[in-house]
């Protein structure tokens, strides 16, 4: 077994007295005298292997390594199995592991007794693999198991236990069959090496040198096993203070004395010579009293304490923002004291809390770091293009789905200009989203016609040049998409191996020429200087490619469903992290406490040293619970350590950190997390202050960041956000800057970079928010001299006029979905309303002569015309739709019912129905002259008119039809918010020659609310009475005239209250309070009222009055409902953003406002 020269060679002692300076003393020392020599390895943990490698190359003046290497198990295994053979065998990694848990999770669904419902649940797989993992650690075998499983039976386990068991032992001999002698593992090559190193001459004529570990996995054992027997000598350097500490499990160095009692028993089991050990008592790295002390009585029950604290701080922060702001200022510090960066670590234990923290704060604050922490691929454009090819499939071209694949940026045409092709996409997107297009629709020509319809007279109109050109685009956007898809899919349906699959993925990627885009990206990000962002598309193309060649592997001639290879495919994907390779040597190295590892470290910064933290709490011990690992331990199986072993262990977390630093350390904790949720320092935290008389603990808090504190300007980034806020403070107060912040200004401006900045910041505090207007000039550019609009443009414009901007001016608009919304039933209910008119006056029906049956005959037979023609056939797309239609039936017939006992009290009678006017309508646009030749042309379509001729005069009256219940308030008119009713009546009486002999005078302005009634009542009502309350329902609200004959005109019953207008005729023939009436000159005036505000909001739209100047009128804003509040940035709680208070007035102090408005001076 073993010969007289190998023996093994422990040198051990407490953390900082030299044992990896021993070693690597040693190895500079004997590769100086034999440069040639036999090999020496220098064997670490994985994390440690680039930072040892950095500074075993430099120790003692060396420049490089020639004899000596720095390996890591997995690397020791391939160089030998170079060497003897065994290298040839395929690899499955983390992912193809992963991908093939997943599968045979799926598979073996059926089999399992216990795992059979959680076997294909979210998480499943995550906790299934680190078991199984773990199992290989320790070598656990399928054999293993069912052994196990007989010794459970017979000593009466827990059922439970036993058919955990059951189910492991099954997915386990599923796996080593999966892999065969074909395959290996991630530690497949570890237990190949156990194998190879007796036949190894390189391990025979080497020495190995074993640091930075405190224990090891059996694998790792069995290695150094046969390393002993083979290799010429083996050094281990272990923390510990005595061997007696392997038989206290509550010591310090508990897990570092088993290990050398453990390798001692092996050592002697095969007679290799154990040397005395090399005890190291003197402390070398710790530079500071406090720190010396804090180590040396840090595992003593009766500690004596010390009154020098120096090298240890205690920092009580409010949170962990403040937390690692203090860290940045201290580190800040530290580099103008002549620290390096590289000599300084941050240390914390809860990632999600602190790792974007500090990123984040680092680059503000130009912080170089690196961090061991991986960041996941999911989000890069190569993972989402490869999830969204499958969802395509899944969704039948779903909307979702195939905008998924293309705004990744990776299918544009490799010469294409990405800028011109983005917004090709969105365009596409639009028109998408407007027509519904999904499924067969992306290839059928006809869902593809650009029309823009405006109601229903426009269908049969031929398309613009404007419009043809757009659909050109289109098809050809989606030509192009769909000559990349289809193959695709086709190739999907064909495709029935794991081979097919891939090769179909590597056919669409060069079909796109993904590759070649990755390529220059990585070259842009180059150019640019993002190298951290070349580097990961260079990695994501290779790790992609190796998904597949594992999933390959794994699945090699397999027959294999769509959806189970999407689903293998995902959870290998989501496994992929960019590998993080330090750009530079001179960096805060930022890692966590568990597992980072550090040499060269000054001063550490130690967060969120918490309960909860350290100890760390352990929510859930995975499938195997602490009494399922004991009595599988009991029957022989060996696995990690249970939750108990793992809490003893966390002692030395907290003595590891403490003592990675040679000058300082700081330990920090907050009291409150990022949510505000109370938090509580660590008991080990209260351990360490109790070594010292008078522990000094400094509190940091938000405050201490604000205000004229020195660390808000360690850097000029920190320092800008402190300055803005006293710039908006100092002008709110109308105060001047103290000295301080003076100084900080004088500072900033001698940087051309920084006072541009400044600028900047201060540009807003020139103005008033949102006073700015654009120039005239630039007004009647964006405009023209000749404001053409709609009465709603003016509408907005009086709401607020920055709205107005957006909208008409910078042509700001949302989307056009494929959906029912309400301006679209608005339209379809004008249109059947039209049909309607224009079938009865064909066929010489009057709206009085119709019954109720009728009317929903009609109302049936416009919606069936309408349907086909309306929205791009949106009402017969879905079933749901068709129901809608059904119920938008009702709603006209209702509307009819009630419009034809109308008709039937009333002498007016329709003249003309949707009378357009503006360019191109049949009547010309409503012209108002502005100030400086301008003029505005104002369009719209008056749904009906209504006239009577009464005494020889014409009377008019116009009727608006709303989907939704509304009045008409004089407020809101007098402030230009509600013009439409009286600009309509004003257009009708000024053409009123378009339709009866001679002049008009105005009758009156009225909304009819289109709906269908409903009732509520504990009684039965006769037809009469339900008549009557329809009729009720559909009493139309606006103005009318005082005029009596005018009146009785429009409800020839009309007595007390009307059922049809708003009237109410008192007994002693005046109008109750709540008529809506003018007289007859007051109407006529409300005319040149509306023309005035016209004329006004034009002037002001050609003045340039682009204010964001929002009105509150009765607890109403604009803003409420605005799509730009996002682009004004208005904010109702900033004092200084000016609110237009509207009053609401009585109906008769309004209307004599108006009056006076328009009074002749």
């Amino acid at each position: 077994m073993g010969g007289l020269e190998m023996s093994l060679r422990f040198i051990t002692g407490r953390t900082g007295t030299g044992k990896t300076t021993t070693m690597m003393n040693e190895i500079a020392d004997r590769t100086a005298t034999e440069p040639l020599g036999d090999p020496l390895f220098y064997l670490v943990p994985d994390q440690m292997s680039f930072t040892s490698e950095w500074h075993l190359s430099r120790h003692k003046g060396q420049t490089g390594l020639i004899r000596a290497q720095v390996t890591t198990f997995k690397r020791l295994s391939w160089r030998v199995l170079q060497e003897a053979g065994g290298i040839t065998r395929e690899e499955v990694n983390g992912i193809g592991y992963r991908m093939l848990i997943r599968s045979l999770l799926r598979e073996q669904k059926d089999e399992f007794i216990l795992f059979h419902r959680a076997a294909t649940k979210k998480g499943f797989t995550d906790q299934m693999e680190t078991l199984l993992k773990e199992m290989s650690r320790y070598s656990v075998t399928p054999e293993s198991f069912q052994a196990s499983l007989e010794t459970l039976v017979q000593r009466n386990a827990p059922v439970p236990l036993q058919q955990k068991t059951k189910d492991l032992y099954t997915i386990a001999i599923e796996l080593e069959k999966r892999l065969g002698t074909q395959y290996v593992d991630g530690e497949g090559h570890l237990r190949l090496l156990i194998d190879a190193i007796p036949h190894s001459s390189l391990i025979a004529r080497s020495e190995v040198y074993i640091d930075s570990f405190t224990a090891f996995t059996p694998i790792e054992r069995a290695i150094i096993e046969q390393l002993l027997c083979h290799a010429k000598r083996v050094h281990i350097a272990l923390p510990m203070d005595s061997p007696q500490e392997a038989f206290d499990s509550q010591a310090l160095f508990h897990s570092a004395a088993k290990t050398r009692q453990q390798l001692v028993e092996v050592a002697e089991q095969h007679q290799v010579d154990v040397e005395p050990d090399v005890h190291l008592v003197d402390q070398k790295r710790l530079q500071s009293p406090g720190a010396r002390h804090a180590e040396h009585y840090f595992d003593q029950l009766r500690p004596s304490k010390s009154e020098d604290q120096s090298g240890i701080e205690f920092i009580e922060a409010t949170n962990p923002r403040v937390e690692v702001n203090f860290v940045a200022s201290q580190i800040r510090h530290l580099i103008q004291q002549g620290y390096r960066y590289q000599e300084i670590a941050v240390v914390h234990r809860d990632a999600e809390t602190y790792e974007q923290l500090l990123t984040t704060t680092f680059s503000q604050q130009e912080i170089p770091y690196f961090s061991n922490e991986k960041r996941p691929m999911l989000d890069h454009p190569l993972l989402e293009v490869t999830k969204a090819l499958f969802d395509i499939h899944r969704s039948n071209l779903g909307y979702e789905s195939m905008f998924r694949l293309v705004k990744t940026g990776l299918l544009y045409p490799l010469d294409a200009s990405p800028h011109e092709w983005r917004n090709r996409i969105y365009r596409l997107e639009n028109f998408v989203l407007e027509r519904g297009i999904r499924g067969e629709r992306w290839a059928t020509d006809s869902y593809w016609r650009v029309k823009r319809i405006r109601g229903l007279e426009t269908v049969q109109m031929p398309q613009t040049d404007q419009e043809l050109a757009r659909e050109r685009e289109l098809k050809e956007t989606r030509d192009w998409i769909l000559s990349l898809v289809n193959p695709w899919r086709e190739q999907l349906e064909q495709a029935s191996t794991a081979r097919d699959y891939a090769q179909a993925l590597i056919d669409f990627m060069d079909r796109a020429a993904v590759p070649a885009k990755l390529a220059v990206w990585q070259q842009q990000a180059e150019l640019e200087s993002l190298l951290e962002e070349a580097v990961e598309h260079r990695q994501v193309w290779k790790e992609w490619i190796h998904v597949l060649e594992q999933f390959d592997l794994m699945f090699r001639g397999q027959e294999l469903s769509v959806e189970d290879v999407a689903a293998i495919l995902e959870e290998g994907l989501d496994q992929l992290c960019f590998s993080k390779i330090p750009p530079a040597i001179d960096q805060v190295v930022i890692g966590q406490a568990d597992t980072a590892r550090y040499l060269g470290i000054k001063a550490a910064f130690v967060l969120g040293v918490n309960d909860g933290n350290y100890p760390k709490r352990i929510d859930h011990e995975g499938l195997l619970t602490d009494e399922d690992r004991q009595f599988l331990q009991e029957a022989g199986m060996e696995l990690a350590p249970t939750t108990r072993e793992r809490l003893l262990e966390e002692n030395y977390v907290l003595y590891k950190v403490l003592t990675t630093a040679s000058h300082q350390v700081s330990f920090s904790y907050s009291l409150a997390s990022l949510e505000g949720k109370p938090l509580l320092p660590s008991t080990y935290l209260k351990r360490l202050q109790q070594l010292f008389t008078n522990p000094v603990l400094q509190q940091v808090s938000q405050a201490d960041f604000e205000g004229d504190s020195p660390r808000l300007v360690n850097h000029p980034r920190s320092a800008l956000s402190g300055y803005a806020i006293k710039r908006y403070a100092q002008q709110e107060l109308n105060q001047p800057l103290s000295p301080f912040w003076s100084q900080v200004d004088v500072y900033l401006r001698t940087s051309l970079y920084w006072n541009f900045v400044l600028e900047r910041i201060e540009r807003p505090l020139q103005k008033q928010p949102g006073t700015e207007k654009i120039t005239r000039e630039t007004a009647e550019q964006l405009y023209t001299s000749v404001i053409s609009g709609s009465i709603s443009r003016v509408e907005t414009y009086y709401s607020c006029p920055y709205k107005q901007f957006a909208s008409y001016g910078l042509q700001l608009q949302g989307r056009d979905v494929y959906k029912l919304e309400a301006p679209a039933m608005g339209d379809l209910f004008h249109a059947a309303l039209k049909w309607i008119s224009d079938y009865t006056t064909e066929h010489q029906i009057e709206w009085a002569s119709l019954t109720r049956k009728q009317s929903y005959e009609l109302a049936a037979r416009a919606i069936d015309h309408i349907v086909p023609r309306f929205f791009h056939q949106l009402l017969m797309s879905t079933s749901r739709y068709q129901y809608i239609s059904k119920k938008l039936t009702r709603i006209v017939a209702s509307t009819m019912n009630a419009l034809r006992q109308h008709a039937g009290r009333s002498l007016f009678h329709p003249v003309a129905i949707e009378v357009g006017f503006g360019l191109g309508e049949q009547l010309p646009p409503l012209t108002i002259p502005l100030n400086r030749g301008g003029k505005m042309e104002l369009r719209g379509r008056i749904d009906r008119i209504d006239a009577a001729k009464i005494e020889d005069r014409n009377y008019l009256r116009i009727i608006d039809y709303k989907s939704s219940k509304k009045g008409l308030d004089l407020n809101e008119v007098y402030h230009g918010l509600s013009l439409q009713l009286l600009t309509y009546l004003d257009v009708a009486t000024h053409f009123a020659d378009h339709w009866v002999e001679g002049e008009a005078e105005p009758g009156g302005m009225l909304y009819v609310h289109l709906h269908e009634p409903t009732h509520q009542t504990t009684e039965e009502l006769s037809q009469q009475k339900f008549e009557e309350l329809e009729l009720k329902s559909f009493k139309m609200d606006g103005l009318v005239t005082t005029d009596r004959d005018v009146l009785e005109a429009m409800d020839q019953e009309l007595s007390g209250h009307s059922d049809i207008v708003p009237v109410h005729v008192k007994r002693d023939g005046s109008f109750g309070a709540t008529s809506k009436v003018l007289a007859p000159e007051e109407l006529r005036r409300t005319g040149d009222f509306v023309r005035k505000r016209h004329r006004q909001a034009g002037g002001g739209m050609l003045a340039g009055d682009t204010r964001v100047l929002p009105y509150r009128y009765r607890e109403k804003m604009p803003c409420d409902y605005c799509s730009y509040r996002s682009i004004c940035q208005f904010d109702p709680q900033d004092p200084r953003q000016p609110v237009r208070k509207l009053k609401a007035e009585k109906p008769a102090e309004v209307l004599e406002k108006i009056i006076q408005e328009v009074e002749p001076s």
